[in-house]
């Protein structure tokens, strides 16, 4: 009877329901432990009275207990209600017939024996419930949590998939948007070189000006310092240029400038060379690889033209003619960079100053023992 009591705790879990009854179920299986060392002192009929009073409030207890976890959906609960209905009926009858309540047939042991064997049978029933069961919500937890382990898995490969998609898009904007500054800065590009030429054109005559005269002045002279090659520099300047815009006006003069420009560009053959204005009237070509002669005959047939193709403009028709100074030199290392360029400034000079429209040229020579020789042609 104890180890029924244990049992029934054990076995419908009754202390995850109500450890008060629990606890009333420990006590009742110590008391069953007292009724033994008390039985050992008993006479042996006064000790099966007591007991057989004890088993059937136990009975009724286990009985009870069984019925209430039935009645809050606990499954082995019913068939445990229905393995105690036999030893209570049994004890309950042995009860009567030993207290000379009601005569049985049959001894109250056999009767004992019989409910004890019942309930043997039902609780290996119970048992085997009980395992079947267990298995059950064994195989109901696995499959939960495979279930479980799918859905982590499916939204594991979801948030890859995710992840993966946001990846390609994010490096398709970044290609996208590296696109679009490539182009960008290809149009940004070729909208500074459109400035660029623009900022280096001037605006009267359409030819180079001032500013890119400088740039390409210097890097000349640094090529012929580095190849050791000839670089020849003209100043050129049209005569009169001041009695023009004061008899004529500044329109007029706009046109004789023009037509100088267009005159000294059109006698260029070589993408090398290049003619600037350098300011007013005043005009600068640089003609790389090119010795003195070759400067020199270049310049002497663009006066010629000038002086036998006047310049008609309305009902005016006006005689022009230009100076022009060369200078020709090897750069050398020790050489200022501005030498070359006021060596043919003054050539220009020393030109006007014989007597206008002609073509002065002389090669300049640079060494650390004296500043300058000229040759002049």
């Amino acid at each position: 009877t104890f180890f029924a009591v244990i049992f029934t705790d054990l076995l419908l879990d009754v202390k995850s329901h109500s450890p008060r009854l629990s606890k009333v179920l420990k006590a009742s299986a110590g008391l069953l432990w007292l009724c033994l060392l008390i039985g050992l002192f008993l006479p042996h009929a006064l000790f099966v009275k007591g007991f057989l009073f004890i088993f059937i409030l136990l009975i009724l207890l286990i009985f009870s207990v069984s019925i209430w976890l039935w009645a809050k959906g606990v499954p082995l609960a019913k068939f445990y209600t229905l393995v105690w209905l036999a030893p209570l009926l049994s004890g309950f009858a042995a009860s009567l017939d030993n207290l000379s309540l009601i005569k049985l047939d049959i001894s109250y042991h056999y009767l004992l024996m019989i409910g004890a064997s019942i309930e043997t049978s039902l609780l290996a029933l119970v048992l085997a419930l009980s395992y079947s069961q267990q298995r059950q919500d064994n195989f109901g937890a696995q499959e939960i949590a495979l279930s479980i382990e799918k859905e982590a898995r499916k939204t594991q490969n979801e948030m890859l998939d995710l992840q993966k998609s946001a990846k390609q898009e994010l490096e398709y904007s970044v290609q996208e948007r590296t696109l679009e500054l490539q182009i960008a800065l290809r149009e940004l590009s070729a909208t500074n070189r459109e400035l660029e030429e623009k900022n280096t054109l001037d605006a009267l005559t359409g030819i180079r000006n001032r500013r890119y005269f400088d740039k390409k002045y210097t890097a000349e002279i640094r090529r012929s310092r580095r190849q050791h090659t000839e670089l020849s520099v003209v100043m050129v300047d049209i005569d009169h240029f001041k009695k023009v815009n004061d008899e004529y006006g500044h329109l007029v003069g706009d046109e004789c400038i023009k037509f100088v420009a267009n005159t000294l560009q059109n006698a260029l053959k070589r993408p090398s060379d290049d003619v600037c204005r350098y300011g007013g009237e005043e005009f600068a070509l640089i003609l790389p690889s090119t010795d003195l002669e070759g400067a020199r005959s270049l310049i002497e047939r663009v006066r010629q033209r000038i002086q036998d193709k006047p310049i008609v403009t309305g009902k005016l028709t006006i005689n022009l003619s230009i100076s022009a100074g060369i200078a020709t030199a090897i750069v050398e290392p020790h050489q200022a960079e501005d030498t070359l360029l006021a060596f043919a400034d003054q050539q220009l000079y020393l030109a006007k100053k014989a007597g206008r429209n002609r073509v002065r040229a002389a090669q300049f020579i640079s060494s650390p023992h004296s500043e300058q020789e000229q040759l002049d042609v």
